[in-house]
């Protein structure tokens, strides 16, 4: 799939699909295919939901769109730790 992003209101959209979803180092990584991946930190307020959403992407093969707090977000940056929430299409 490839990777389209969407800049608005001080905040950027990177669509893709679900690569792999790693839980350790106090955070939960999602990895996008052929792209970066996101950092959601132990301490974000609706983490479970997060993971109980990437997992339902990653084993029913769906895209997802990753919103990141600050504008003009490189997609394919790695590690990305201004995570802000997370759309399933």
């Amino acid at each position: 799939m490839q990777v389209v992003s969407e800049s608005a209101f001080a905040f950027m959209e990177c669509r893709g699909n679900i690569e792999r979803i790693w839980a350790g180092d106090n955070a939960t990584w999602i990895f996008l295919k052929g792209s970066g991946s996101a950092v959601v930190p132990l301490a974000f307020p609706n983490r479970e939901a997060v993971v109980a959403l990437a997992m339902t992407a990653l084993v029913n093969s769906r895209g997802v769109i990753v919103r990141y707090e600050a504008d003009d977000v490189d997609c394919g940056t790695w590690a990305r730790n201004d995570f802000a929430g997370m759309y399933m299409l």
